[in-house]
């Protein structure tokens, strides 16, 4: 089918980004004199290029501290003798055998 489950997405960000940069651009470059649209569409789209990508490189940074915090957490707390652990484990099994 041509609409899949991994194209259906990428209309949606397409028809969201045109509804969420169409007013933004028309309100920074509408009070623009007509001779000085083209240096603050530069300037625009500088701005907005480079405020992305410091976003995607301090949540990309944000989600690797986390990515390792985790697991870290996990197993110090996960343990065969610790009794919650052992208590929180026979109360699935019972959950699953019922």
């Amino acid at each position: 089918m041509f609409l899949s489950y991994e194209f259906c997405p990428l209309i949606w960000r397409g028809a969201f980004t045109v509804l969420m940069f169409l007013p933004l651009s028309l309100q920074t470059l509408g009070p623009l004199p007509k001779q000085d649209i083209s240096a603050g569409s530069g300037f625009y789209n500088l701005t907005r290029q480079l405020g992305g990508s410091i976003v995607i490189g301090l949540l990309t940074t944000l989600l690797d501290k986390r990515e390792a915090f985790h697991p870290a957490i996990l197993s110090a707390n996960l343990s065969p003798y610790n009794p919650e652990t052992n208590e929180r484990l026979n109360m699935l099994q019972g959950a699953l055998q019922a």
